[in-house]
């Protein structure tokens, strides 16, 4: 699910074409991680313990479990096979 519009996305191409030191690059990756820590804890607060969720696997398969417990990064989510750790990034409200 693409949120930027392609303008947006051929700027951000264009100033990575732009960056020349590994500085540049490591203040980048920086933005990045804190922009995905704070979008997965803006996700993470829209699910309470109880909730369906759904996450999809490497192989392309839907599972649909229960999140059974919350944690920073992985939540874990109870299913007919079992209890998965899954990334919060990875889920969806079922």
């Amino acid at each position: 699910m693409l949120t930027l519009t392609k303008s947006e996305m051929n700027k951000i191409g264009s100033l990575f074409s732009k960056m020349s030191s590994i500085e540049d690059f490591k203040a980048v990756a920086d933005m990045f991680k804190s922009a995905q820590a704070y979008n997965n804890s803006k996700l993470k607060a829209t699910f309470t313990v109880g909730d369906t969720v759904s996450f999809t696997k490497k192989t392309g398969e839907v599972v649909i479990g229960t999140l059974v417990k919350k944690n920073p990064k992985y939540q874990h989510i109870q299913t007919d096979s079992g209890v998965w750790r899954v990334p919060t990034s990875m889920l969806s409200a079922a």
